[in-house]
């Protein structure tokens, strides 16, 4: 039996969903300009910022901008020269372009893009060439974490000040591996999955604390895949899509939780692919580009994952009948705790029937079942399935 089917046989009950049960929902969103994979992305200013990567074409130096308000992809400022498998940050937006590959060999260079002037700045090189490696931000410091350098795994780090544009060596990662992912959650640094030397896709989690210099394992995330993307949210990571040879690829969402140190598996993407990249805006979960194919296969599908935080569950009125009754809510209720939240109602065909600001609920709806999601921001209000 459904929760929605539980929730008639009870009575009309008022539910705040659950992270259990619908933890993220996806929606596609507009395709990228260009398809691509090994791409990097960067979210500035609530825009998305898609830069270069490769195709059939061969290796790219294309930016392109997702405005998530109006759903719509415009052409940027292409890169001074063109590149692959290199790391993304954004610091007090700026974004930095990080080593790579450019079709011919691996790089050490550093690009800063400025998205106000348009403009890309050289910027210090990497202490050694890199690609495929993962990068983190804290307290405005880039971490630049494992990857290869065109032969073998690394195990390095550094860190980049962007203010000093100065390179430090700081502690090793434990398991050398490249194309993996890696996510800042209360100051410290989780490096997850990727590829071994050994070409077996990896699943271990690694954290990396900024004050002590200390890496210590963690829970291995459930899927071993690399060529992953991810994206934090309210404290928790989430990884998506992925490769694991030989040739298969996954639309598999699974995400951690830090301070439980355990892996919750999620909806799932509604492509396999690999070799995308991820980030945020508004609290939103965009998933774009990939591979659906080992060597081709090249996609520019952009999904958006709202991220439902709120657990409560508020009874409005049971049936003592066991049957759905009707409620009419025109009166004022309150859901304490909630002053300062936009809440957004559903019915339970999960269409957005009513939004408002404030934690007093004046609706005036027909009887019935009601769903309430509880965010932040008016914007991530999307659609909502309900299963």
């Amino acid at each position: 039996m459904s929760r929605v089917d539980s929730v008639l046989r009870l009575g009309v009950t008022l539910v705040f969903l659950s992270a259990a049960l619908f933890p993220i929902s996806w929606q596609v969103k507009s395709e990228m300009l260009t398809p691509r994979s090994f791409l990097g992305i960067a979210s500035v200013g609530g825009k998305l910022y898609a830069i270069g990567g490769r195709n059939s074409a061969g290796t790219l130096d294309t930016l392109e901008i997702y405005d998530q308000s109006s759903d719509t992809w415009s052409t940027g400022n292409s890169m001074p020269s063109i590149r692959r498998e290199f790391g993304t940050a954004a610091v007090q937006d700026k974004i930095y372009v990080l080593g790579g590959y450019n079709g011919t060999a691996v790089l050490s260079s550093v690009l800063e893009f400025d998205p106000e002037s348009g403009n890309w700045t050289a910027k210090s090189d990497m202490p050694a060439p890199r690609e495929d490696m993962a990068t983190a931000v804290i307290n405005d410091r880039i971490y630049v974490i494992g990857g290869d350098n065109g032969s073998i795994c690394v195990d390095t780090v550094y860190e980049y000040d962007p203010v000093g544009d100065v390179w430090t060596t700081k502690a090793p990662l434990p398991t050398p591996r490249n194309c993996l992912t890696a996510q800042q959650v209360n100051g410290k640094i989780y490096a997850i999955g990727g590829c071994l030397d050994t070409g077996s896709a990896s699943s271990a989690v690694e954290e990396y604390d900024t004050v002590t210099g200390l890496w210590v394992a963690k829970t291995p995330m459930p899927t071993a895949r690399l060529g992953i993307a991810s994206a934090a949210v309210n404290g928790r990571i989430y990884v998506m899509g992925g490769f694991a040879p030989v040739n298969y690829f996954y639309s598999t969402v699974e995400s951690y939780d830090e301070g439980a140190d355990s892996w919750t598996t999620d909806a799932s993407m509604s492509v396999a692919r690999w070799a995308l990249a991820a980030d945020t805006a508004a609290q939103n979960i965009y998933a774009v580009g990939g591979q659906t194919l080992y060597h081709s296969g090249w996609t520019g599908l952009n999904e958006e994952a709202l991220v439902i935080v709120s657990v409560k569950e508020y009874n409005v009125e049971a049936s003592d009948e066991r049957r759905p009754r009707q409620v009419l809510f025109a009166d004022r209720m309150v859901i304490p705790g909630l002053e300062h939240e936009w809440l957004a109602v559903y019915d339970v065909h999960g269409s957005l029937v009513a939004k408002q600001r404030g934690s007093e609920i004046g609706l005036g709806l027909a009887p019935g079942v009601y769903f309430v999601v509880g965010t932040q921001s008016e914007k991530p209000f999307r659609v909502i399935k309900i299963r």
